[in-house]
């Protein structure tokens, strides 16, 4: 990659994909919209297809979909001013590219909002939720509100802009019961502690 030559040690990975739209799951105790803009470097709003309930603001995953500058960044997403209409996504080159006015970007991003619920009920257990604004780059142990019968899917995103450095989620020790996770700023070797911030997650449990 752009900051070192060595390869990574394989990872375990967990992802989730919808198409474009609403949707309703687990007996229709959770609503899910999905969709797709064309992200740059600036903040872009976008607009759920149907606002959430006043005062309920969902849980948000947005991710780079194309690979249009193939040699040149890497690239993340972050978010900002997450409401129950909507939020801002920006794209996000290494922190060297970041300020260089010269660099246009333009490439595919999705997103998914979550509302946030929760289920305890065997064969359906999930929740979907935010911790406060107390994570940074020292481990958080984030204790589930389900206890799992096995370690569930996770998955997790900044919902704050309070540091603007690159920075991407990493978690670690994943338990029925608990993960622990960091925000770790790139490259690594750089990171000199990132500012507080509010994460997203959701947990499934896999059968």
């Amino acid at each position: 990659n752009d900051y070192y030559p060595d390869n990574h040690e394989p990872e375990m990975i967990s992802y989730m994909a919808f198409e474009e739209g609403i949707h309703s799951l687990f007996n229709n105790t959770l609503t899910v919209q999905a969709g797709k803009i064309t992200g740059t470097k600036e903040w872009q709003s976008i607009n759920y297809t149907s606002p959430f309930s006043e005062g309920q603001i969902p849980v948000v995953f947005s991710q780079c979909l194309s690979f249009h500058h193939l040699d040149d960044y890497s690239l993340c997403t972050r978010q900002q001013n997450v409401t129950h209409e909507g939020l801002e996504v920006k794209l996000q080159p290494r922190h060297d590219l970041a300020s260089d006015t010269t660099i246009t970007l333009s490439e595919a991003v999705g997103w998914i909002a979550y509302e946030k619920e929760y289920s305890p009920a065997a064969g359906m257990r999930f929740e979907v939720f935010t911790t406060p604004h107390l994570v940074d780059s020292n481990s958080y142990t984030l204790a589930f509100t389900n206890t799992y019968i096995q370690p569930p899917f996770f998955l997790a995103a900044m919902q704050t802009y309070n540091g603007s450095e690159v920075s991407v989620i990493r978690a670690q020790n994943l338990s029925t019961e608990a993960v622990q996770i960091f925000i770790e700023e790139t490259p690594a070797t750089q990171d000199n502690g990132h500012a507080d911030e509010s994460i997203g997650y959701i947990c499934i449990e896999l059968e």
